[in-house]
């Protein structure tokens, strides 16, 4: 009878996932955006560095979006007037117009927090603040605007809460521009608009960016229900890149924007190693086991090399429930678990 031996072969998979030194983040290609700039002069609040100008005006005692301009290429977007739009489920639309102001627009420092895990919040900025309430529905609506010290790109972020009732959500629109010459820069959701010089994107893996003839529209039809005291942030980018460089520029904003810093994540992963090959066949408890003991003997407690964690991929799971284990895992990932606590590595699962 031929024996096989799982765990003569061993998989690891080095997955990038950003050095939180931000000294290694790419550098921007061209002109440094530099210090980010904030005044309100009269009816005018402006949001400035080198590379961009946001304005927008005060109007009857309301706020509208006036232009973008990208300064080195003189490119100007303009658009529609609304901060923003809320769209319930009734159908009701809420903009600033039919809510009242709670808070005044002011000025706001942004201050550097030297530990943060997004790279951008550990640069300082300006920001443009100001607050809305709906009576009858008590919905309360936090705006700001953010520029950051040496950002190429404009962020609006938008906090919905609820205090008195319910809210149904149906949509949150946060951008709608013309913007002549854009195209739709990928396929799934999330994907942002681009022209030459340009980005826009509603931040969010599901955000809907559509183009419209020129007219660029980000939004998040997120149908979700608020609760009284729950809130749901979400925001929106307006960035620019140097002629010919949207690759290098787009990925500067994302490197500095993103949740956590690109880093290296050195794992176990037992998909080539237990589930390739044995189509017909789940892994187990047992071989799962006799894997981890293995791969952090060799390298953990004989190499001193730092395992973060062991990933059990498809192979655990009863394809008749949903994500309950199959009967050769009888305790769960309990053992498992312990196993990696042993070599302090963490625990992962695919689903």
């Amino acid at each position: 009878m031929k024996k096989v031996v799982y765990g003569s072969l061993i998989f690891l998979w080095l997955v990038p996932v950003c050095t939180g030194n931000p000294i290694l983040s790419p550098a921007y290609p061209g002109t440094d955006p530099g210090k980010a700039r904030v005044s309100i002069q009269g009816q005018t609040m402006t949001l400035a560095n080198s590379v961009l100008k946001a304005q927008w005006k005060i109007r009857q005692g309301h706020i509208e979006f006036e232009s973008v301009l990208d300064c080195l290429h003189g490119d100007t977007v303009t658009g529609g007037k609304d901060l923003f739009k809320i769209v319930l489920s009734d159908g009701r639309v809420m903009t600033p117009s039919v809510m009242t102001m709670t808070t005044a627009p002011g000025l706001h420092g942004l201050v550097p927090q030297p530990h943060a895990r997004i790279a951008a919040q550990r640069t300082g900025g300006q920001a443009l603040r100001a607050e809305w309430t709906h009576a009858s529905t008590g919905l309360t609506v936090q705006w700001q605007a953010m520029l950051r010290h040496g950002s190429n790109a404009l962020r609006t972020e938008l906090t919905l809460a609820a205090s008195k009732l319910d809210i149904a959500l149906a949509d949150i629109i946060l951008a709608e521009l013309d913007v002549p010459g854009a195209k739709l820069a990928g396929e799934v959701k999330g994907s942002p608009i681009t022209t030459d010089i340009l980005f826009f994107a509603l931040e969010h893996p599901l955000a809907e960016n559509s183009l419209t003839g020129d007219t660029v529209l980000c939004h998040y039809p997120c149908r979700l229900t608020l609760k009284p005291n729950q809130s749901i942030t979400c925001s929106a980018v307006i960035g620019t890149v140097p002629s010919g460089q949207m690759r290098r520029g787009f990925l500067y904003y994302l490197e500095r924007e993103r949740a956590h810093p690109y880093r290296p994540f050195l794992h176990y992963n037992s998909w080539y190693h237990l589930n390739i090959g044995r189509p017909n066949a789940h892994m187990t408890e047992t071989e799962l086991l006799e894997a981890v003991n293995a791969v952090g003997t060799e390298l953990v407690s004989k190499r001193g090399v730092t395992l973060d964690s062991f990933v059990p991929d498809d192979g655990w799971d009863d394809f008749n429930t949903l994500w309950g284990f199959h009967n050769d895992f009888p305790n769960g990932f309990t053992k498992v678990a312990q196993q990696t606590k042993h070599f302090q590595a963490g625990l992962g699962v695919w689903m």
